[in-house]
């Protein structure tokens, strides 16, 4: 995909996309976000609203308290998927089941159900991210913060902000009662500031005959 010239950028509002706003577990912020990014493309193609449960997705590849990465979470979406909030409950998931009998047998075709199947590897890039976002895709932005560490956010609007500069705007996952309604905004210049962790787009993702 080309990246559109900045002269041609135009404020976009796609934030009718979320319905849910998540709230932060320990180390879940990639996860959110990867799953905020699935049910914003179920919404763009017109299909049910279904809450789905970002936990089913970190537990495949993670452990309680150790964040995961853009990638681990972009493979497990689209070789595996995610299971819903009514069949895995964040109160009452269990952990330890990826890989056993039980998996396989109760939850492998539900999740094959809700997966990204293509996506845009905009690789941290700010224009392409643009580019992506301008194209009605949700980009999911892995941010690095200045003293270590880092967080996840899914962008679904370009903005137009101060003297002539660009941001992205989202859902958080700290809840609805952080920053806009528990929507953020990022400015090009903070995520120019330094290496961030990446960066893709969904395109698309499998449709419920």
């Amino acid at each position: 995909m080309s990246v559109l010239p900045r002269a041609s950028w135009e404020p976009t509002s796609n934030s009718h996309l979320i319905w849910q706003i998540f709230s932060q577990l320990d180390g879940h912020c990639t996860s959110n976000a990867a799953t905020a990014c699935l049910m914003a493309l179920r919404e763009l193609s017109g299909q049910p609203r279904v809450l789905l449960a970002p936990h089913s997705l970190y537990m495949q590849h993670s452990r309680w308290g150790t964040g995961s990465s853009l990638d681990e979470n972009l493979t497990a979406l689209r070789e595996v998927g995610v299971l819903t909030e009514k069949s895995f409950p964040e109160g009452r998931a269990p952990r330890g089941v990826w890989g056993t009998q039980k998996w396989e047998r109760e939850w492998v075709s539900e999740a094959r159900r809700y997966r990204v199947t293509e996506w845009w590897d905009c690789d941290g890039d700010f224009d392409l991210g643009a580019t992506a976002v301008q194209r009605g895709m949700p980009l999911c932005i892995g941010v690095r913060w200045p003293g270590g560490g880092g967080h996840c956010i899914l962008a679904t609007d370009l903005v137009k902000l101060d003297r002539g500069s660009w941001g992205f705007r989202g859902p958080n996952s700290w809840g609805k009662d952080w920053g806009d309604n528990g929507f953020f905004t990022l400015s090009e210049s903070q995520m120019r500031s330094g290496p961030g962790y990446g960066s893709w787009a969904g395109r698309s993702c499998v449709f419920d005959a």
